[in-house]
């Protein structure tokens, strides 16, 4: 009977937290547009204004993006009994795209052409051994110990990735 109840306190958590967001993002642009913000001046002559100005556009939309997901993430995820078939979803649709990308850049039928040898036991073992005990790992990660655990430890998939 409970868990309704935290599936609505996790929805009600999100939904304020999106409202804070926005409202901080909202001041920081009033700030901005009425001038009050000690800003350097905008020179687009200089180069490092061009990659400061790159690096805002491309940076700033990407980290609220990336809080909102992350944030939506830990809901699900908390809100899931069964880790594994989270993690079964996000192979699927992990090899979903990555065969849509695939078939777009590469649309030879002869290059399609599976043969039993190291080109196809390398991304089966990749793909089930490597990403589905990362992703499972970082699943129960998330459900024990928060997501700014999991996050912290990003780096360590690469590490094992690479050595295995």
């Amino acid at each position: 009977m409970d868990e309704p109840s935290e599936k609505l306190q996790n929805l009600k958590s999100l939904n304020s937290l999106l409202l804070k967001e926005t409202k901080d993002r909202q001041q920081q642009v009033e700030s901005l547009v009425q001038g009050k913000a000690d800003l350097e001046k905008f020179d687009m002559v200089k180069l490092g204004m061009h990659a400061k100005t790159g690096g805002t556009l491309v940076g700033f939309p990407s980290a609220t993006l990336m809080i909102l997901y992350k944030r939506i993430a830990t809901v699900r995820v908390e809100m899931d009994p069964a880790p594994i078939v989270l993690t079964l979803f996000a192979c699927l649709s992990g090899n979903l795209l990555t065969g849509i990308m695939a078939a777009i850049l590469d649309h030879k039928a002869s290059s399609w052409k599976l043969s039993w040898n190291i080109t196809l036991l390398a991304p089966v073992y990749s793909g089930v051994v490597t990403l589905g005990i990362v992703i499972y790992v970082q699943t129960v990660l998330v459900r024990t110990r928060g997501p700014v655990f999991m996050t912290a430890f990003r780096p360590l998939s690469t590490i094992v990735a690479a050595v295995l």
